[in-house]
C-alpha cells in the first residue's frame, strides 16, 4: 500500500493566501495513515469535510479506514489534524 500520492502541501492552492475553514490545508502520507489539517475547523467538522474529500473517497473504497481527529493547536478549532488509518 502507497499512500504517498497523496501528500499534499496546499490542498486549498492558497498561493500564500490565509487558509479557509472547513477544508484541509494540507494532506500527509505516513506509512499507514493520512493526516488532514485544518485551520478554524472543530474536529466533527473536519471529519465530514475528510469524508467529502476525493482522496478519502478512493481509499475508503479500498481499505477500511479508522478516522480521528486531534486539537493540535493551541487555542480551541485553531489548527485540527484528522487522522486516517489505513489497514
Amino acid at each position: 500500500m502507497t499512500l504517498e500520492q497523496y501528500n499534499n502541501e496546499d490542498y486549498q492552492n492558497r498561493g500564500g493566501n490565509y487558509p479557509k475553514s472547513n477544508k484541509p490545508v494540507s494532506i500527509e502520507a505516513y506509512k499507514n495513515e493520512l493526516t488532514f489539517s485544518f485551520k478554524n475547523t472543530n474536529e466533527s467538522d473536519s471529519i465530514k469535510a475528510v469524508k467529502k474529500t476525493t482522496t478519502y473517497k478512493e481509499i475508503s473504497e479500498k481499505y477500511k479506514v479508522t478516522i480521528n481527529a486531534y486539537q493540535t493547536g493551541d487555542f480551541q478549532d485553531d489548527w485540527v489534524d484528522v487522522v486516517c488509518k489505513v489497514s
